[in-house]
């Protein structure tokens, strides 16, 4: 997509501002990308930026053929001007590796064939850059489902959430690629559990169960008997099912027992699972209703703090939430930061009739003006979107999922 980088000074009402010379959440403007509908825009413009990016599409009958054409979106020297669905797109392209990535390490060791290592480490050095860059556009991703692919997109999804949470709590670069490694690969010994097992709908019985209860070893016993693979990864892969009051498997581990890089992942695991289509689960929780559930089961589970910082990295309204303004206008959740949890930039969808937004806008809420948007922008509440027949992941892929 090609965008004109225009100074401020030539800019005209009509124009389609496609992106900022700063962050979208370091300005005033509510809307991310816009069209300039008076001089009062133009103004707050001029006072804002030195230069933007016009979409000469977006831009109706305005003429801009004597404006010189600087190049595609983004510039060069650094400037921070990527746009939310350039974001997701690189987001996509990385995570569709690692998809791909995750299956064919599945088959090799359904194959008996040895495990990928270099490959693996590659493609988890890859993706904490992209992670740190924008980890909402990778967290947007992972709201995309794949039921007849439940496994290797869980892996995928898990290992993007794992990264995300341990940049948040602070971990060193070499913790990060073990962490993430050891979530890709956290349930890779299903591989070696009976297949209808794990598609059965209906509830295991005792036998069953205790089959599907030693993946967590089996895992490990490939992994162990591979070069590359750093004990903190293995004991992911061992101990990702241990529970802190020693209710889990496949050794009834407690308390300071279990690593906090294992319990980071059981979170993040437990967290896709709840919020995730699989075989037997028709109806996946919203973000906010899994959140609940993980924080009743914190005390049991994974430690009430652990639980407590994983709410905080994600947000009070995590991406990929439905939520209601108070105009009664529905939209998604597509990005926040630490200092805009209460303010999220947000996808619209539905306006207060129900009637779908054209192009899905999206509205940065860090821009409200007090007493002047607060009316119509504030947001009431957390929706459940099976309540409004919305498929979140169906928005997914039309907002970067290929």
């Amino acid at each position: 997509m090609e965008y004109k980088k225009v100074p401020v000074s030539d800019l005209r009402i009509g124009m389609y501002v496609a992106n900022l010379d700063r962050p979208w959440l370091d300005s005033p403007f509510l809307f991310q990308g816009f069209t300039i509908q008076d001089e009062q825009e133009l103004h707050q413009l001029r006072e804002t930026c030195e230069h933007v990016f016009v979409d000469a599409e977006k831009s109706g009958d305005v003429d801009l053929s004597d404006l010189e054409n600087r190049g595609a979106h983004p510039t060069p020297k650094g400037e921070e001007v990527v746009d939310f669905n350039e974001e997701v797109t690189r987001a996509r392209n990385v995570r569709e590796r690692g998809e791909t990535l995750s299956k064919r390490l599945m088959e090799d060791i359904r194959l008996g064939e040895s495990v990928r290592t270099e490959e693996a480490r590659e493609f988890i050095s890859d993706l904490i850059v992209t992670v740190s860059d924008n980890p909402n556009a990778s967290i947007w991703l992972t709201h995309l489902r794949r039921q007849h692919e439940y496994v290797a997109a869980h892996s995928m999804d898990a290992c993007v959430l794992a990264v995300a949470f341990a940049r948040h709590l602070g971990y060193e670069r070499q913790a990060l690629e073990d962490i993430g490694l050891g979530a890709l690969l956290h349930d890779i010994g299903l591989m070696r559990t009976p297949q209808e097992l794990l598609a059965k709908t209906g509830p295991l019985t005792d036998e069953e169960f205790e089959i599907v209860a030693r993946h967590p070893w089996e895992g490990y016993n490939v992994l162990r008997l591979t070069q590359g693979f750093s004990k903190r990864t293995l004991d992911i892969v061992r101990y990702h099912h241990e529970r802190i009051d020693g209710s889990g498997y496949p050794e009834g581990l407690s308390g300071e027992e279990i690593p906090q890089e294992v319990l980071l992942v059981s979170l993040v695991d437990a967290y896709d699972a709840l919020t995730s289509p699989r075989p037997y689960v028709d109806n996946p929780l919203p973000p906010y209703e899994a959140l609940t559930q993980l924080r009743k089961r914190a005390a049991t589970d994974f430690g009430g703090d652990l639980v407590e910082q994983f709410m905080r990295c994600i947000g009070i309204y995590p991406v990929g939430s439905l939520v209601e303004l108070t105009s009664g206008a529905l939209a998604a959740v597509v990005s926040h930061t630490q200092e805009t949890r209460l303010s999220p930039v947000i996808m619209m969808l539905r306006d207060a009739d129900g009637e779908p937004y054209t192009g899905q806008p999206l509205v940065n809420l860090a821009s409200l003006v007090e007493g002047v948007d607060t009316n119509r922008w504030r947001i009431l509440g957390v929706r459940n979107p099976a309540d409004h027949g919305i498929d979140i992941s169906e928005i997914a892929a039309m907002h970067g999922g290929g």
